[in-house]
Parts: structure tokens; C-alpha cells; sequence
């Protein structure tokens, strides 16, 4: 009897592999607005307007300076708009007129191309997150250009609000400006090896998140995720923190640049590549709540809240003074019992231990302290040793804190400090407009903190010199070789 090979080998294998149980995944797809969503815009239009698929919809009308739209995007995603182009002026100065997508159809000084007051970019308790999907046509580091804009609301008078963008140097990083209300900001190094390595073919997914819990450390997280990979989570590559909330403040809204113009100034930081799928969302998206997972894997924001509901009713425990210190030494039982602690002139050193019983807490519980008179604000306590950059304006008040922790030991550590060996260390640390000190302290830890930290060769390096006037503050590369 006569055989025959099968027609479609490749289908018949695929068929085998799924009747085995091998999981298929569906293809990624554009997002459908949910109650979160304040603003999404698909960008698939080959010209203005550019729907905002959001209840509060404020469509896009300003394809300006050679922005081109109706660019190829990521499979499934129809068009992207393409912001490698100018209109006149120098790259790398700050009179290029570089592509730009806003609100307003024509740029103008002043608040005529504000968006409306009531445009909204964070959510009921301040939190928020921006996201889209770019892909580069040169690296950041090869761009003529002063920045690589992402998402901004910035202008040309007091309407300053906040800056999302992609620093020459090789940092994805979030700055709010002098007139949103917040302080701070994350600056993040972005991949150049491993899944997500940043490159000119594939698209990847960027966002930062903003959870709404102000002074608290690492409230703000910035993730940077390659597409293709199979990921079932955004790539957390950094973190930092506002101190509070924006305060509501609009300006000039835009995609794929600044819009701050003025004599001298233009639209000078043009993204070079391509944008799509721009969605704001009002709360801290969690990192598997984006579109390249897949949905039944998906942690809604209503799954987040529940958990938190849950562990809140869970750990209701009681905070114990376990301990206070005066100078190393444990105060006495009587002096507790008067309730007052009195001190003698001088500088002290003072301590104080709290604890709960574990089994109360029903999971992990992170403490937040705050000493009045000394503290502006509520922080987390520290585990480990830590590095403490804190920029200073004129009157030493601290307008951002970076801190670097060290948990564990270094690779090279060995018995003594003159056998090991110095591991380099390299943190972006933001430094706001106004900055005129940088304080560095480094930290022992608590009293059960053991070991020491060294450092030598100890290097602040600014950015080139064409990036000194920034209005928004400059990233800093802290290096430090050091052992721990």
C-alpha cells in the first residue's frame, strides 16, 4: 500500500504540542479603557485628531515640526507616530524645533495651548501611571539632541508640572517640576545587556508608577520591558519618590517631546523613533497589569486593593517601644516610668527599638518613622548600611534624598579589608533645580547592624556641559568602589 507524507508538517506538530498541554499565548493586543484609565490614545490615525478612548476624552491635535504619523507599530497595533524630525535649529541646542504630538493645534507662549484645567493625570488619592511602547531609531547615547522626550506637561511660564524622558546618558527618569506641587523623582539606568538590553529593532514597553503614598521611600518605580520576551511582569529597572502629591496644576500636555516655548527655547527634545499606545492610568499599575501579559495572569487594580484590605484587616497588631538608647546606653526602667526623657547639654546619640509580635502582623510589615522637629516627612526605616545623597537648596532644606543601601556582602569580600577586593559601584542621583549643597552621609544601620562598609575613589559626575541649563535638574552618575 502506497504512503503519503503529510501536507502540513509544521501545523501537525503544533497540534501535538497543544495536545500535550504546551501553553499558547495569545498575542498581545491594544488596551480597552477600564475605570482607571484617565486617557488612552492608540495613535492608529494617519492624521489629526488622535482619539483619546478614555470617558474624559481629550484628543490630539498638534502633529507639529515633522511628526509623521501612520508609522508601522508592533504587531496588532495598526500605526505609531514617528518623532525623528525637526523643523529648524541645532540638535543638541535648545532652539531645535524637534517633532512633537500635543493638545493644542498650533504651539504658542503662554497659556493658550494649556490643556483645559480639568484635565486629569493622576488618580482620587494621587497615585498614577504613564506608559507606552517605543522603538528607537539610534541608541540614546548617539542622539544629537539635548533629551529623548516621552511624556511631558511642561510650559513657558508657572505651568510647569512634570517631565517623562529618556536621558542621553543612558537613564529613563521622571522629574516633577517647579509648579506640580511634588518634589523628588527616579532616574533609572536602562538596560544594555541580557532580555531587555536596550537596541534599534525591537519595541519595549516603558512606565513609571506613582503609588500615591508621598515621602514614602521608593514610591515611584520606573520598568523598562523588551517585547518578545515572554514576560509576565513589567522590568522594574529603578525607583525613587515624590515627595507628595501633584497638586492638579496643568500646561502644555505632549507626547514625544517638551512643549516649552519661548525666545531662545523651543521644542528641543525629540524622541528618535517611534511612540504608540500611550494610556495614563489613575493608580500604580501593577507590574503584571500591562498588555504583553497575558489577562488571566493579570493583577487588576481591584485584586491589588483587595489584598491590601485583606492583610490590613489581617495584621491588625500592636507597636511595642521595645527599647530607647542614650549614647549606647539603654535607658533605665525608672527613667521610662516618668515619661519624660531629660537630657543632659551636649550632642547625644538617641536610638529607639520598636517591635511587634510577627504572628500579629501576619506577614511582612515595614515600619515608617518620623521625628518631629526634625523630619519633614514620614520615611521608611532602613535595613543594612546605606549612602545618603541629599541635595540642599541656599536654606539646607532637602529637596531630594537618594539612598543607596548595602545588605549582605560584596563579591571579593574576605576576612580583612586588605585582602578584598573593591567591587564599582554606579547610581544616577537626581539633582533639582534650586539644588545649591549636596550633602553625602553614610549610615551604620541600627544597633543589630554588623560588619563595616568602606569606600574609596568616591567620583560625582555631572552631565556634559550642554545639559547644565536644564530647567528640570540634571541626573549625576555617583560612582563608588567600594566593600561590605
Amino acid at each position: 500500500m502506497p504512503s503519503f507524507l503529510p501536507r502540513h508538517p509544521s501545523l501537525l506538530a503544533i497540534l501535538a504540542l497543544a495536545s500535550e498541554g504546551v501553553e499558547l499565548r495569545a498575542a498581545p493586543a491594544p488596551y480597552v479603557p477600564d475605570a482607571h484609565t484617565l486617557h488612552l490614545w492608540h495613535l492608529d490615525e494617519v492624521k489629526p485628531p488622535f482619539t483619546d478612548s478614555a470617558e474624559n476624552s481629550v484628543p490630539l491635535w498638534g502633529l507639529l515640526n515633522g511628526a509623521k504619523a501612520g508609522r508601522p507599530s508592533l504587531k496588532g497595533f495598526a500605526n505609531s507616530v514617528s518623532f525623528n524630525a525637526h523643523n529648524g535649529g541645532i540638535p543638541g541646542n535648545s532652539d531645535l524645533h524637534g517633532a512633537i504630538l500635543a493638545v493644542a493645534p498650533v504651539l504658542a507662549v503662554g497659556s493658550a495651548d494649556n490643556v483645559n484645567p480639568g484635565f486629569r493625570y493622576f488618580g482620587p488619592d494621587g497615585a498614577f501611571t504613564y506608559e507606552m511602547v517605543i522603538r528607537l531609531d539610534i541608541l540614546p547615547g548617539e542622539a544629537k539632541q539635548i533629551a529623548l522626550g516621552l511624556v511631558s506637561m511642561d510650559a513657558d511660564g508657572a505651568d510647569r508640572i512634570f517631565n517623562f524622558r529618556i536621558e542621553k546618558e543612558g537613564y529613563l527618569a521622571f522629574f516633577p517640576l517647579p509648579h506640580g506641587g511634588a518634589m523628588g523623582g527616579g532616574v533609572a539606568t536602562i538596560p544594555t545587556t541580557g532580555p531587555h538590553a536596550v537596541d534599534t529593532k525591537s519595541w519595549f514597553h516603558i512606565a513609571v508608577t506613582y503609588d500615591g503614598n508621598g515621602g514614602v521611600r521608593n514610591n515611584l518605580k520606573l520598568y523598562w520591558t523588551c517585547l518578545g520576551t515572554d514576560a509576565t511582569e513589567a522590568n522594574c529597572i529603578g525607583s525613587g519618590a515624590l515627595s507628595n502629591d501633584f497638586n492638579g496644576n496643568t500646561g502644555d500636555f505632549a507626547i514625544g517631546n517638551e512643549a516649552r516655548g519661548f525666545a531662545g527655547n523651543a521644542e528641543a527634545e525629540p524622541f528618535p523613533g517611534c511612540i504608540d499606545e500611550v494610556r495614563m492610568s489613575g493608580v500604580a499599575r501593577h507590574p503584571s497589569d500591562f498588555f504583553f501579559v497575558d489577562p488571566e495572569r493579570r493583577t487588576s487594580p481591584e485584586q491589588v486593593a483587595h489584598a491590601v484590605d485583606g492583610i490590613a484587616r489581617k495584621s491588625a497588631f500592636e507597636l511595642m517601644l521595645a527599647g530607647v538608647y542614650v549614647d549606647t546606653k539603654e535607658v533605665s526602667p525608672e527613667q521610662k516610668a516618668r515619661g519624660v526623657l531629660q537630657l543632659g547639654s551636649g550632642l547625644h546619640r538617641l536610638d529607639f527599638d520598636f517591635g511587634y509580635h510577627v504572628d500579629q502582623a501576619g506577614g511582612d510589615v515595614k515600619l515608617r518613622c518620623q521625628l518631629e522637629g526634625v523630619d519633614e516627612r514620614w520615611r521608611e526605616t532602613d535595613q543594612g548600611m546605606t549612602l545618603v545623597c541629599q541635595a540642599l537648596d541656599a536654606d539646607d532644606k532637602v529637596l531630594s534624598q537618594s539612598r543607596f543601601a548595602a545588605v549582605g556582602h560584596s563579591a571579593g569580600w574576605e576576612t580583612s579589608l586588605e585582602e578584598s577586593v573593591m567591587t564599582r559601584r554606579s547610581e544616577p542621583v537626581f539633582i533639582p533645580s534650586g539644588a545649591r549643597k549636596l550633602k553625602i552621609s553614610l549610615a551604620s544601620g541600627s544597633p543589630a547592624t554588623t560588619g563595616f562598609y568602606a569606600i574609596d575613589n568616591f567620583e560625582l559626575r555631572s552631565p556634559p556641559p550642554r545639559q547644565a541649563t536644564f530647567p528640570a535638574g540634571n541626573a549625576v552618575a555617583l560612582s563608588l568602589p567600594s566593600r561590605g
